[in-house]
């Protein structure tokens, strides 16, 4: 017997849902499937519900490891680096980041405004939706841009030495910022 293309997508969809719990992705439900004719049956994606998948045993989310305070990201901060290179006076003067306790964040780069939204669990950080004004920034242009992106690049978020608030990308520190 032979399986269709259509019965064997079914079969490793169903199994990689099954897996991700063991395997330490979110927490999936199950695809529907639709009983129609092979050229005509569909799979329905399954649906991210949040949270840690069953038997996640690490912290909470939303909530600092045992033994640190929750790091605070809410109010104004202004930026101290980029890439860990020292930003120049004159671009740390101009450039100012708000994270508003909604999730919205509003700012000044270093000659256009941004906003966006982020998202926070423990030490875990999302900025996505950035819109910006697209003004030419002269010889400031690879601050901006390098602020840019990495704004759009980074998941997590630590305190440094001084008060300051470490923004990094898979480990490394992109943005450091300190508050006004």
């Amino acid at each position: 017997m032979t399986l269709r293309p259509l019965t064997w997508c079914a079969i490793l969809a169903a199994a990689a849902i099954a897996a991700a719990p063991v395997l330490g992705a979110p927490a999936l439900t199950a695809p529907a499937l639709t009983a129609q004719p092979a050229a005509t049956a569909t799979l329905q994606l399954a649906q991210w519900h949040g949270g840690p998948p069953p038997g996640h045993a690490g912290p909470t989310p939303g909530r600092p490891a045992p033994g640190r305070p929750p790091i605070v990201v809410d109010g104004s901060w202004r930026l101290v680096a980029v890439d860990r290179e020292v930003a120049p006076a004159a671009v740390r003067d101009r450039v100012r980041i708000d994270f508003a306790p909604d999730g919205q964040i509003v700012g000044q780069g270093v000659c256009n405004s941004f906003n966006g939204r982020y998202a926070k669990r423990g030490d875990d950080i999302i900025i996505e939706r950035i819109v910006s004004t697209r003004m030419f920034c002269g010889h400031d242009q690879a601050w901006e841009d390098a602020l840019m992106r990495a704004l759009s690049e980074v998941d997590q978020v630590q305190t440094g030495e001084n008060q300051a608030l470490v923004l990094s990308s898979r480990g490394r520190a992109r943005i450091r910022l300190r508050r006004f």
